[in-house]
């Protein structure tokens, strides 16, 4: 008893001895967690007012107008800070300006950092008093800079190379793809870049290739017999077979008579696009050799050529003839030469140090799945970019803008 009533009295002994150094921690806590949390705050405080700032759709407002802006939204946020200041600075570049050399697009950057004062929690005490108190009661914290950056849209070029085959009179794909891409026109014209329009290039295809607008003809068809399946690689790689006017339909009428290439007159796209009529079956290779083509017309000219290349396969059927385009595709790997020749293209603003040119492409499956050889061809051409969509669906017209946005103006912090 006597032994545990000295341990009591020792412990007792201890906790006076330690409770001041505790109690002195705990407010030292109490105050280095304030100012911790008030930096917190001034950060998030800037990255919504960067955000805000960033997504408004005129941002062609002069600084002192964005200043006042970012200020509104930071005291909305900050509203128990006795004092706020912020340090603001806008950048722009556009495109052809020498700040584009080494950049992918035009953006705008807004840096911004915020500094605040505010009372002590531990204003109270009388030790936070005096001419120097461990325990101010006030003190100023400030945030880091923060920049968020908006890309604009990168002025690019797009090729829809449309199935119109005669599967597409089922549960109503034709219609269903001509509303696709009228929205998509209308989609990309209320959100290009209005400085380099985006121009589009319309290319259906069935059976013998590409569909002939106003008349019953079609381009040249290119199918293949198997002896000369052997000399396709020298075929495609001859210099005769990139030239234009070796892209004529059978009547010899002109290519551009014919399909819509790198247009930017909207409203006359949507017409040729109302007038589409499905028949015949579907060709894979013919329709995206004869869209390679039109691609590679597209961008002979660097003064028009934008820095974008979008195509797009879409079709609602397996291929016809799938051992002829395993050949094309997936033998000589016919759309990564494609590629490889159209970036080694100047175009409008690479010519200046700006971007160079880029190609995308992608394939979009209505109400079907790829399997065996018309699987392997099609990755061998598309990759990954590679997007299956149902009848009665949106998923067409979900994932066209999804590729757009790809390469359109988006927020980074």
């Amino acid at each position: 008893m006597i032994c545990l009533t000295k341990n009591n009295g020792s412990a007792t002994v201890v906790l006076l001895i330690f409770l001041p150094a505790m109690l002195l921690l705990a407010l030292f806590v109490t105050y280095v967690s304030q100012q911790y949390l008030s930096h917190i705050r001034n950060i998030e405080a800037s990255e919504i007012a960067a955000l805000a700032l960033i997504a408004r759709v005129d941002q062609d407002e002069s600084e002192f107008n964005d200043r006042t802006y970012a200020e509104s939204v930071i005291q909305l946020y900050l509203k128990d800070s006795r004092r706020i200041e912020i340090e603001y600075a806008k950048e722009k570049c556009e495109y052809g300006e020498p700040c584009m050399v080494g950049q992918m697009s035009s953006y705008v950057r807004n840096h911004i950092r915020v500094t605040t004062k505010h009372d002590s929690w531990l204003n109270f005490l009388p030790l936070s008093q005096g001419e120097k108190p461990f325990f101010k009661p006030e003190f100023e914290v400030s945030g880091g800079k923060i920049t968020a950056k908006r890309t604009k849209a990168r002025p690019m070029d797009i090729y829809l190379i449309v199935d119109i085959s005669g599967s597409m009179y089922s549960n109503g794909r034709i219609e269903m793809m001509k509303n696709t891409m009228i929205n998509t026109i209308k989609y990309i014209e209320g959100n290009q870049n209005p400085e380099f329009k985006t121009r589009i290039s319309l290319i259906p295809f069935e059976t013998d290739v590409i569909y002939d607008f106003d008349d019953p003809h079609y381009l040249y068809s290119y199918t293949i017999t198997e002896p000369q399946l052997h000399y396709i690689e020298d075929w495609w790689k001859d210099k005769e077979f990139w030239k234009d006017q070796d892209l004529t339909h059978k009547s010899g009428s002109a290519l551009a008579r014919t399909v819509e290439i790198s247009t930017t007159n909207y409203s006359e796209i949507i017409q040729k696009i109302k007038k589409l009529s499905p028949s015949g079956g579907t060709d894979h290779s013919n329709a995206i050799i004869n869209g390679a083509r039109v691609v590679n017309i597209a961008t002979n000219n660097p003064n028009i050529t934008n820095p974008e290349q979008l195509f797009i396969f879409i079709t609602d059927g397996l291929d016809l003839y799938p051992h002829t385009s395993s050949f094309f595709l997936d033998r000589y790997s016919f759309c990564n030469q494609v590629k490889s020749r159209v970036e080694g293209k100047p175009n409008r603003f690479s010519m200046i140090g700006g971007t160079p040119t880029q190609m995308s492409m992608a394939l979009i499956t209505i109400n079907v799945r790829l399997s065996g050889m018309d699987k392997v061809n099609m990755e061998a051409c598309f990759g990954d970019n590679i997007y299956h969509a149902e009848d009665g669906t949106s998923d067409v017209y979900k994932y066209i803008i999804n590729l757009i946005n790809d390469t359109s103006g988006h927020f980074e912090v």
